[in-house]
């Protein structure tokens, strides 16, 4: 408003015509109160007060300000009656339809008032129906700019509202997609077209053990060489695997599914790749695979060790009957004594196979560990070639354990005559134990090939010269029938270990 009375000073002086002192300084005070005014409704509107009575005074002072202006440029025939419409217009986009047409209708009022009055002022004479005619085209004018204005301020309030109402929409999806990929269980990455990473969620990161900065922006092949994003003909993936190196020289197996990502237009944006950590389901496939070769070959093994174990018993009786005639030969008695031995022999490494084979269902009880393993320190000790070597036992933690007692005895058993073979004099054997139920066997021979750390628990796999390769296999197998775990690895000092993990009593 304060600009419009701006216009009517430079209009008069404009027009280069005769103008009172009186007007032009009613003008300034109007432009004064204007900016006095402004300042006021800004210092209110700064400290959040009063707002919506803010407007409502603001509409009835521009009203007032109008209606000097009017009166002071010469009423009917100002130029500046248009700014009633102004007002009204202003007053659409802050009040109500009602409380618009109540400022219309107010202003109707004062613009004919202005007009009565100044006709009687002037004192022309003139019929008073003379301004009845322009007194109603502002009166429908500024109805009808009423009517327009406040159609079009609730359309726009209502699309105001709409539009809120969707921002807080995509608010809330985006929130939601945000946590989705945050907390999804599956590693989501996406590759843009130029074959760089963009995104990289939580689960991701928890995989690869890779950070965000890390991979940001970075060509995808160079943490995953071996990843294919497209199959021939630019296909997605549906299922394919990848082995991710680590930086420890470990490394794991991910399988992994892309899909073309697209804009709202259908241009490419790039490709979204889900994947799994598939290490440890690729493991335990492994030992079911293992698991269902021994059984078929156990299955086939126990009858043909039942038809050896024949002919091998009539061998050993015919031997026995032939050694009790007094007419053979020294050289050939001595001949029949090694078949006997060795057929004793065979029968036994024939008995052992079928104990690995058909292993008994384990007797399972709550077991004191600790005593168990106090017999076998001392048994290990008591044996004649461990006089030279160094046994250190600490299995003080260890609790009670589900487990059979004699199955588990043996299987320990196999484990320390195992580590005793490995080791020559001045080495050292450990049995360690702690509250987990893990139980560790340690020597410090030279340590198990890299190559052979995947077989020592096959059957008939053996590094020694006399071993029958049973005796792993078969601890393997009872720890197995116990739920339990058993794992070798070669140690710091270059021996060997082998960790067991039992079943814990929860007493």
């Amino acid at each position: 408003m304060s600009l419009i009375l701006l216009g009517a000073v430079f209009y008069q002086f404009w027009e280069d015509r005769p103008h009172s002192t009186l007007l032009l300084n009613t003008l300034y005070l109007l432009i004064g109160l204007s900016y006095l005014q402004a300042l006021g409704a800004a210092i209110c509107l700064r400290n959040g007060i009063y707002v919506r009575y803010l407007a409502e005074f603001q509409i009835f002072w521009d009203l007032f300000l109008a209606t000097i202006l009017v009166g002071l440029t010469g009423g009917q025939e100002s130029l500046f009656t248009f700014v009633y419409l102004l007002v009204i217009i202003s007053a659409s986009l802050f009040l109500s339809r009602r409380h618009t047409f109540i400022v219309t209708l107010l202003a109707t009022l004062l613009y004919v008032g202005v007009v009565v009055l100044q006709h009687y002022l002037q004192g022309e004479g003139e019929p008073l129906g003379h301004i009845f005619l322009p007194a109603l085209i502002h009166t429908v004018a500024f109805f009808l700019a009423a009517h327009l204005a406040s159609s079009l301020a609730e359309r726009w309030r209502a699309s105001l509202v709409e539009l809120e109402q969707k921002a807080v929409d995509y608010q809330e999806l985006e929130e939601f997609n945000r946590t989705i990929l945050a907390n999804i269980g599956s590693g989501l990455m996406m590759v843009g077209l130029d074959k760089h990473i963009k995104t990289f969620n939580r689960a991701a990161m928890r995989i690869t053990g890779l950070d965000f900065e890390q991979v940001y922006n970075k060509k995808v092949h160079h943490f995953f060489p071996e990843m294919e994003l497209f199959v021939k003909g630019g296909m997605d993936v549906v299922r394919g695997e990848t082995v991710m190196e680590l930086g420890d020289g470990d490394e794991r197996i991910l399988g992994y599914a892309t899909t073309q990502i697209q804009h709202m237009d259908r241009q490419p944006a790039g490709t979204l790749v889900t994947f799994q950590d598939l290490t440890e389901f690729k493991a335990l496939e492994e030992r079911v695979r293992r698991v269902d070769r021994l059984a078929a070959i156990g299955r086939m093994a126990r009858g043909m060790a039942h038809e050896i174990r024949n002919p091998l018993a009539s061998i050993s009786g015919s031997v026995q009957l032939l050694l009790e005639r007094e007419d053979i030969s020294d050289q050939g008695r001595r001949l029949m004594n090694i078949v006997e031995r060795e057929a004793d022999r065979l029968s036994a490494l024939l008995g052992d196979f079928l104990n690995y084979a058909r292993p008994a269902d384990p007797h399972i009880v709550k077991t004191d560990m600790q005593k168990i393993l106090n017999d076998l320190t001392d048994l290990t000790q008591a044996e004649a070639r461990l006089h030279d070597i160094e046994l250190v036992a600490d299995f003080e933690e260890l609790p009670e354990l589900l487990v059979d007692p004699s199955q588990i005895r043996q299987a320990l058993w196999n484990l320390l005559v195992n580590a005793r073979d490995a080791v020559s004099k001045g080495g050292r054997i450990r049995i360690l134990g702690d509250s987990s139920g893990e139980i560790r066997i340690e020597d410090s021979g030279s340590g198990i090939a890299e190559k052979d750390l995947s077989h020592v628990f096959d059957p008939f796999f053996t590094t020694k010269d006399k071993g029958t390769g049973l005796g792993l296999a078969t601890t393997h197998a009872i720890v197995e029938a116990h739920n339990g775990q058993i794992r070798v690895e070669n140690t710091d000092e270059g021996g060997a270990r082998f960790v067991i993990q039992l079943p814990v009593s929860s007493r």
